[in-house]
């Protein structure tokens, strides 16, 4: 893999002999082009401020032509010195040669080029410069305006079937190209593909009026884009830019503002297999409409994209697309943006973010906004899917690693009295997967919260052609199980205070769920059906609580569950907590022809419900061993009715010392609570008592492990995307004994403060008193030699003072 990197190629166009004589124009020389044809290699010809109506034709020679920018580096040299074609043709143009010299242009104002046609479609002129074969070609800091051209390159054209040389552009503005007359069949300002290597450092293009389309270019070899910023463009044809590459390509501080433009800003490809992109720090902010990027290669490696305040209302919204490409993405952000239907319109919207194959590690979702929208008085109106937050289909991310989707709306007008609506349109709000055969995806630290949808969609039952249900925050479907091969992983997920829905999973041939969350989420916990295999693991259910507007049994797919778990081969939940939850039935099971549902270690209380487990026609009946249930069923080592005593102070799901739950699990040690590294023999907290299963969240081989209590606390922001206040992050783990890490984040540099104090307000321990650069810090507390109860830390600066209260336990 080549990686040229920008310094070698800046060295290279740079390293120009001056050796050479000097050419003054007009001092020495009264026109420009007299000037360049007594040149000899490596001379340079200097213009002064002026206004020079010249078309220019560089020979076969290693050359430089710079106003006096190039040694005042005064910009007014440039704005000053104007190269104007007056329309007459091509301004500059660079005649092919094959001894691979450099042709370098700087500091000038280059405006009203004029383009040609020549003796075949493919041969023709770029408006402002024209560089043919073989030339390694250097424009810096220049202006370019006003250029047309026939075809394509109204700024530059590089080459007509290609150039063989390399080419750096530096420091450049463009803006108000491709804008006089129709006629001329305006295309992209910059064009061409070159054979070397394409670097781009530093370019501000500007849109102006009907301008179409900023660049079409690629590099055989390695694409090299820095600094780009690109804003105002307005067209309703094509992307904005375009970049292939057949080896390697790298993006760098990219910026795309207030465009308009339906289909994608930036649009990069691998021409050859084996291709290789890397981006870092692009940043797409209120474009509208757009469908913002679209990347197709092989291997893609992105750090810190922000996809802020787009809309689109036909398309995706940021559509970050990765084609059959094993790939990472670190630190997306994707907020405050707006898709879906801008009022009636005929069929179903994509979401604001598709991506297939790749991973995203350390991604937020925020308030971002999605229109659900059909036409109740029009039956031929017919919404289906797709109106999610984000999707990947088929070949989807490997791994979601401490993503979070928070307080992202779906704005529903619609009274659903039109029967075309699709039931399942809301399905997986926030996350829609689709499995393709031989395909997995791993979700972990994931936090998905206060996510909204007030107009909840009724559900449409199996019974009346439906799916069972809608309304879901993830929704993950496999290709089947019979002859094909999925898998789905969930460590570590939390859905809180969510409308509606919870976790839907079908056609999935193994499932796997550890330390997974669903508290006060209505209509649904977790639904798990069509499966091999299932094994759900130390899963807490809280809260969940039935939608009014629900078809009620005998419909009997209605999906109103706490927990329903189905697998053809095995289904297996150990060290459950399902509580408080008022619904229709509480538990969902197979059928005859699936395998028997068991609960092991697990607790249910407090529950309010019609039926404690979901009928069928052929039901198979739910086993449960060493459980507490709040009524009694049969089963080995069961506790019924008997209060699980939770925390006086934490709460469920953490165990009082005095619960019956502690130490009452399965006895095989297989099932042991995880053992604390620091004393040997005694469990990991929160399990308690001796190493002998719990039942009940906190309890077995996974019971909430320590990285279950990182989630929220994973970083104010993503990096590279610093905070706007100061943040103070729960400590973790907590409760604690007897250390835990404190984490704060700071937007910029300053003096702070942080110490403990006890409940009487006292302070117990100063942690640190001094200066902090901006960004995230952990400072750690040691509690040894104080007594177990609540304690105060407390972060102080010049302009504020946040506190939170943590747990120090024996």
């Amino acid at each position: 893999m080549k990686r040229t990197p920008f310094i070698l190629l800046t060295l290279l166009f740079h390293f120009i002999h001056l050796q050479g004589e000097i050419h003054s124009v007009p001092d020495e020389f009264s026109l420009i082009q007299t000037a360049i044809d007594s040149s000899d290699w490596g001379d340079t010809v200097l213009v002064t401020p002026g206004t020079y109506n010249e078309l220019l034709q560089i020979p076969i020679i290693e050359l430089t032509l710079t106003s006096d920018y190039m040694f005042s580096q005064d910009t007014s040299d440039i704005n000053e010195t104007i190269l104007d074609g007056e329309y007459q043709g091509t301004i500059v143009e660079v005649l092919p040669t094959s001894n691979d010299r450099i042709f370098r242009l700087n500091g000038f104002t280059v405006k009203r080029g004029l383009g040609w046609y020549g003796e075949f479609p493919w041969l023709y002129g770029g408006g402002a410069v024209q560089a043919f074969d073989s030339v390694n070609l250097v424009l810096e800091n220049c202006v370019f305006t006003e250029n047309i051209a026939p075809r394509d390159g109204a700024v530059l054209s590089m080459g007509s079937e290609g150039n063989n040389g390399n080419v750096l552009l530096r420091n450049l503005k463009i803006f108000n190209n491709n804008h006089l007359d129709s006629l001329y069949h305006q295309k992209y300002a910059i064009y061409g593909f070159i054979f070397g290597d394409l670097t781009i450092d530093g370019l501000h293009a500007f849109g102006v009026g009907e301008e179409k389309y900023l660049m079409s270019s690629g590099a055989y070899d390695t694409l090299l884009v820095k600094n780009l910023t690109v804003e105002n463009f307005n067209n309703y044809y094509s992307k904005i830019v375009r970049l292939t590459t057949c080896n390697y390509m790298h993006l760098e501080n990219i910026h795309f503002r207030n465009n308009s433009v339906p289909s994608y800003l930036l649009d990069l490809g691998g021409a050859v297999n084996q291709t290789t992109i890397t981006i870092r720090n692009l940043w797409l902010t209120d474009n509208s409409p757009s469908r913002g990027i679209r990347i197709n290669t092989d291997t893609l490696y992105a750090d810190s994209l922000f996809f802020l305040r787009n809309q689109n209302g036909n398309s995706y919204v940021c559509g970050l697309i990765s084609v059959d490409a094993v790939g990472e993405i670190h630190n997306l952000t994707v907020q405050d943006n707006v898709g879906g239907a801008f009022g009636y319109q005929p069929e179903g919207f994509p979401p604001i973010i598709l991506s297939t194959w790749c991973s995203i590690y350390d991604g937020l979702f925020e308030n971002n906004t999605i229109m659900l929208h059909n036409d109740p008085d029009d039956p031929d109106d017919f919404v289906s899917g797709g109106e999610v937050l984000y999707y990947a289909g088929l070949n989807p991310p490997n791994v979601l690693d401490n993503c979070r989707f928070i307080n992202n709306y779906h704005d529903d007008p619609d009274d659903y009295s039109n029967p075309n609506v699709d039931p399942s349109g809301n399905q997986g709000r926030c996350l829609d997967i689709s499995l393709g055969d031989d395909k997995g995806t791993i979700l972990r630290h994931c936090l998905f919260q206060n996510n909204r949808q007030p107009n909840i969609a009724p559900d449409k039952p199996w019974e009346l052609a439906g799916s069972g249900g809608v309304g879901s925050v993830i929704r993950v479907d496999g290709p089947g199980f019979s002859g094909y091969t999925s898998s789905l992983e969930l460590d570590d997920v939390v859905i809180l205070e969510n409308d509606d829905g919870g976790i839907k999973v079908a056609w999935v041939s193994d499932v796997s769920m550890r330390n997974v969350q669903v508290v006060d989420t209505p209509r649904r916990g977790i639904w798990v059906v069509a499966s091999e295999n299932t094994l759900l693991e130390n899963i807490y259910i809280s809260g969940v609580t039935e939608q009014e507007n629900y078809h009620q049994y005998p419909y009997t797919w209605c999906m109103h569950t706490a927990l329903t778990c189905i697998g053809s081969e095995s289904a297996v939940v150990r060290n459950a907590t399902i509580i408080n939850c008022d619904l229709p039935y509480i538990l969902g099971g197979g059928n005859a022809s699936s395998a028997q549902t068991v609960f092991e270690n697990s607790i249910f209380w407090g529950n309010s419900y019609d039926i404690w487990q979901r009928p069928s026609d052929y039901p198979q009946p739910i086993g449960f061993t060493y459980s507490l249930i709040q009524e009694e069923l049969a089963g080995e080592g069961n506790i019924w009715d008997t209060d699980p005593m939770f925390h006086s102070e934490l709460g469920p799901p953490y165990l009082d010392p005095a619960s019956p739950c502690i130490d009452a699990g399965n006895p095989d040690p297989v099932y042991n609570d995880p053992e604390d590294p620091d004393n040997s023999g005694w469990p990991l907290w929160p399990s308690q008592g001796t190493l002998r299963n719990d039942i009940g969240f906190t309890g077995g081989p996974y019971a909430m492990v320590q990285e279950f209590e990182a989630i929220p606390n994973a970083g104010a922001a993503p990096r590279g995307c610093p905070p706007q206040t100061i943040q103070l992050s729960q400590n973790y783990p907590n409760p604690f004994n007897p250390t835990t890490t404190i984490e704060f984040t700071l937007p910029y540099p300053q003096e702070v403060q942080l110490a403990v104090y006890n409940i009487l307000g006292q302070q117990v321990q100063l942690l640190t008193d001094c200066a902090y650069s901006a960004g995230v810090h952990q400072v750690r507390f040691d509690g040894s030699g104080l007594s177990s109860g609540l304690y105060m830390y407390q972060l102080s600066t010049d302009h504020q003072v946040l506190s939170r209260k943590m747990l120090l336990i024996e």
